[in-house]
C-alpha cells in the first residue's frame, strides 16, 4: 500500500497561504517603508526574502508534483 502523508490540495493550500503572507508582508514594507530605520529596513528586507524562498518551494513541490520521476 502506497500513502501519501502529503496531497495535491495540501500543497496548493499551502502554495496559497505562503503567497498570502508574501504579499502581506510586501504590502506592510511598502506601507512603512518611510518610518523604518535602516537596520530595520535590512531586516524586513531579509524576512521578505525568506518567505519568497519559502513560497517558491511550496509552488514548485505543488507543480512538480504529478510529474513522474524517470521510466520505470
Amino acid at each position: 500500500m502506497d500513502k501519501k502523508f502529503i496531497t495535491r490540495g495540501d500543497l496548493l493550500v499551502t502554495a496559497l497561504l505562503q503567497t498570502l503572507i508574501l504579499a502581506l508582508q510586501l504590502a506592510a514594507f511598502l506601507f512603512a517603508f518611510s518610518d523604518l530605520g535602516w537596520q530595520n529596513w535590512g531586516l524586513f528586507a531579509l524576512l521578505i526574502l525568506l518567505q519568497l524562498f519559502g513560497c517558491v518551494f511550496y509552488w514548485r513541490r505543488y507543480l512538480a508534483y504529478s510529474k513522474k520521476e524517470g521510466p520505470q
